[in-house]
């Protein structure tokens, strides 16, 4: 073993002293925490709103509405339109009027900013209170502290009574606020009011993202990564929330409302109450507010809550006493602070994922890069979620073996969606000549299709969130996709569909040389309604299933992965969670979880389908449902066409409904009169009509894992873990597996001499087998990383012995990347 580490040692002192080039950055200006510019672009109206680009124009902001109004001298600056003076309370605020500045204003952030950590002048205060109308635009303001003493403390401090704030992100702020007269040091004895006469030190409301609320609506906003104390410093019945502090209007009958809107991380503490999302729900504070609306928001992640109050009461994960507030599925991840909380269940990250997953304006966190620990996001923070409009074809490449078009993003995908669907005008006879393609006759009938994109190749380089936006399929009955499509170990996410097409999936037509490998789809529904196509202003572009006119609704085919399939190979790929309805008259073709209808073109082509599964499928259709291929042989002028399926499976929920009556449906698929060339190693869990089935018996999920356990391709469910329902899945979604399986070792006349490997990521250099008995050291070797056979000779393993393999990576650290291999000695 000394061998071992030496040569590791060795390798670890070259590598150290290998210089590694810094990335450049572009430079960027820091906030100074002093400059402020108000020369804002815009004329502040709705359809012209002014704009904040940077941290200089919104501390300039801040700047114009807390000196907008001397609540000392009386005088207010006549020069900022919409500025309304509402009425003293004499009861509680001797000291001062309370004004609305910029009402009926627009302000929008054209960019995120980077306030730098310096110390940040609240937008508003309780005598001049923020009232305009604020669009985040989808950026973020981060890194900001707040350290003197306001009454109203945030990034508002205090907001008027017809405010709204919407589409903004609040990151990084830390608020740390200590006892004091205002006056003291501060400077702000002109601008102040007082809380309660005589009380000089009152916070009256701290929150990250406003102070003290006067009203006005909130929504799609969120606070992330927060600290928030005060030390010594009275609150009255306020007190710290972690995006609302104290709710205070300053006219009648004021509403607030907060609707999507989440934090996530947050650190309080407080001398009263320390609440997740908002403070004090009830008491005097809330004077003259009126309604006070909660909608789809919740508090996740780390939630640190702390008060000199009285303990269980003045610490509540969500809001501090239910009032005549209302709450609908909101959501805390408190644990023990719900004593006088609105909300009393404490929920998981699950729970708050699973309760939000179909509200619009959230989304599900990025599996494989999350931004948000897993918790929900706002739409718009998901930039790998597709607006539904959005077209790109300037993709990267260019279309060869060697150099495919990469796509990246929706855009990027429905744009070759867009291109195939407008290849070809049949009205016209105008062909993009951009596009490779070959013209076709179906068979038996006078009708020209087109393969398009014959033998170009495509590449996803990223997961892509179709966001559930119609989507339209990528070929059409008269322009048939037959490119080269690798989904390079990617999901495509949210695929729904709701119009009539001939050919309803991700890829409604495919051509007779289409390859689609290492792809899934990950959420498909279709709702398609029984209605002509001419509906749907597609006249030009369709080929009707009935060529003798246009009036028929025949769907042809409809498949999650694709509707209609004119030959080709899919591999490697997988549907899960498919969930289809229509209305329309299927002809014979039907629904398959995975492939609808073949129909060919001038020549029979075959189709193979190797390594590909369906989990969870539900559909309802006219004519057939199955979980796996809608029919297969014989359908449209199929002719010779031949069907070859090996190493596929259907499993987990299987709901299939055809309203011709259950001889229709099909746990895996329905063959008319040809049997599959080569049916080898599938499966369905649920088998269902035995008429005409591709499959003739049902298997259970241990068959299932049996059946692929040591096929190439295919790798267990995580026992602990699992991402699939433990059903067997593609090598390319193991994202827990190390770059080495040990697959067997030889043991021949008491000596260990052969190691097979199986390289699951791509490692460059030499590997160290090594080689125990129990927790002895046996020998090692070390091999080429790209090698599968590892020839070993003399290391002894005795009769009896177990011996156990690893595989060292001797160019990194000194842990094993594979997972041990045992067996015994005979």
């Amino acid at each position: 073993m000394k061998k071992v580490f030496s040569l590791l040692i060795t390798l670890a002192m070259l590598i150290s002293t290998v210089a590694v080039p810094m990335s450049a950055s572009a430079a960027t200006t820091a906030w100074d925490g002093t400059t402020l510019d108000t020369e804002w672009a815009g004329s502040g109206t709705e359809a012209d709103p002014y704009e904040i680009s940077s941290a200089e124009e919104l501390a300039g902001l801040a700047s114009k509405v807390f000196h907008s109004v001397n609540n000392k001298t009386k005088t207010v600056d006549e020069t900022m339109t919409g500025l309304v003076v509402a009425p003293s309370d004499s009861g509680t605020n001797p000291n001062g009027d309370f004004y609305n500045v910029y009402s009926g204003k627009y302000f929008k952030l054209t960019s995120d900013i980077d306030l730098n950590n310096q110390e940040w002048i609240p937008i508003g205060r309780d005598g001049a209170r923020f009232n305009g109308n604020f669009d985040g635009g989808h950026h973020v303001v981060k890194n900001f502290k707040v350290t003197k003493l306001y009454a109203g403390i945030g990034f508002f401090g205090a907001t008027g009574t017809e405010t709204t704030v919407k589409d903004l992100g609040i990151e990084n702020m830390n608020v740390s606020v200590a006892a004091g007269n205002y006056a003291n040091g501060n400077g702000l004895e002109d601008y102040k009011t007082y809380g309660v006469s005589g009380h000089l030190t009152y916070l009256w409301g701290t929150g990250a993202m406003v102070g003290l609320v006067g009203g006005g609506t909130y929504s799609d906003c969120y606070v992330k990564d927060i600290t928030l104390k005060n030390t010594s410093v009275g609150c009255g019945e306020a007190g710290i929330g972690g995006f609302f502090g104290n709710f205070r209007a300053i006219i009648q009958h004021a509403s607030i409302t907060a609707e999507n809107c989440y934090v996530m991380n947050a650190e309080i503490s407080a001398d009263d109450a320390a609440c997740g999302f908002a403070s004090n729900n009830d008491g005097e504070g809330l004077k003259n507010v009126n309604t006070r609306t909660f909608k789809n928001c919740y508090v996740g992640g780390d939630l640190s809550l702390s008060s000199n109050g009285t303990s269980g009461t003045a610490l509540t994960g969500f809001i501090r006493t239910k009032g005549n507030g209302t709450f609908t599925n909101c959501y805390s991840v408190a644990e023990n602070y719900i004593a006088n909380d609105a909300i009393s269940t404490q929920s998981t990250k699950e729970q708050i994922s699973s309760g939000l997953a179909s509200i619009t304006g959230y989304t599900a966190d990025n599996a494989k890069n999350p931004i948000n620990d897993g918790y929900p996001v706002l739409s718009w923070q998901a930039d790998w979620v597709w607006d539904g409009t959005s077209l790109d074809t300037e993709w990267a490449g260019t279309g060869t073996e060697t150099d495919p078009y990469l796509i990246s993003n929706g855009a990027e995908l429905a744009g070759l969606a867009s291109k195939v669907y407008n290849s070809v005008n049949h009205t016209t006879g105008e062909k993009d000549s951009t596009i490779k393609m070959t013209e076709r006759i179906i068979q038996n009938e006078s009708v020209t299709v087109y393969s398009v994109y014959d033998g170009v190749y495509f590449e996803l380089t990223a997961d892509i969130d179709l966001g559930n936006k119609e989507w339209t399929p990528i070929g059409r009955y008269g322009a048939r996709f037959n490119g080269k499509f690798n989904g390079n170990g990617h999901v495509i996410k949210n695929v729904s569909i709701t119009k009539l097409y001939v050919g309803v999936g991700l890829f409604g037509v495919t051509g007779p040389s289409v390859l689609i490998e290492n792809l899934g789809i990950d959420g498909f529904t279709g709702n398609v309604p029984s209605a002509n196509y001419g509906v749907n202003k597609m006249d030009e572009f369709i080929k009707f299933g009935n060529p003798a006119g246009n009036t028929t609704t025949y769907l042809w085919g409809s498949g999650s992965m694709v509707g209609i399939y004119s030959g080709g190979t899919f591999k490697n790929s997988y549907v899960r969670n498919a969930d289809y309805t229509t209305s329309a008259s299927t002809g014979e073709a039907g629904f398959g979880g995975f492939a609808g209808n073949d129909v060919v073109t001038s020549f029979c082509p075959n189709v193979y389908f190797t390594n590909c599964y369906v989990v969870n499928v539900k559909a309802k259709v006219k004519d057939q449902a199955s979980g796996f291929i809608a029919r297969m042989g014989e359908i449209g002028n199929s002719g010779d066409a031949l069907g070859y399926y090996e190493n596929c499976y259907v499993g987990g929920t299987i709901d299939l409904e055809s309203t011709s009556g259950d001889s229709y449906e099909y746990g895996f698929g329905y063959r008319a009169s040809r049997e599959p060339q080569k049916l080898s190693n599938c499966f369905t869990t649920t088998l269902l009509s035995t008429n005409k089935s591709i499959l003739s018996a049902e298997s259970t999920k241990a068959d299932i894992v049996a059946g692929l356990a040591n096929v190439d391709g295919w790798y267990a469910d995580h026992a602990t873990a699992p991402i699939n329902g433990s059903y067997p899945i593609l090598d390319w979604q193991n994202t827990w597996k190390k770059p080495y399986e040990v697959k067997a070792v030889t043991i021949a006349d008491g000596n260990v001499t052969d190691v097979t490997l199986k390289q699951n990521e791509a490692i460059t250099g030499v590997v160290i087998v090594a080689v125990y008995a129990g927790d002895r050291f046996l020998g090692a070797v070390t091999a080429d990383a790209a090698a599968g056979l590892v020839d070993i000779t003399d290391i002894a393993a005795a009769a009896g012995n177990t011996v156990k393999v690893f595989v060292w990576d001797s160019l990194s650290a000194l842990s094993p990347v594979a997972y041990e291999y045992a067996t015994t000695v005979e």
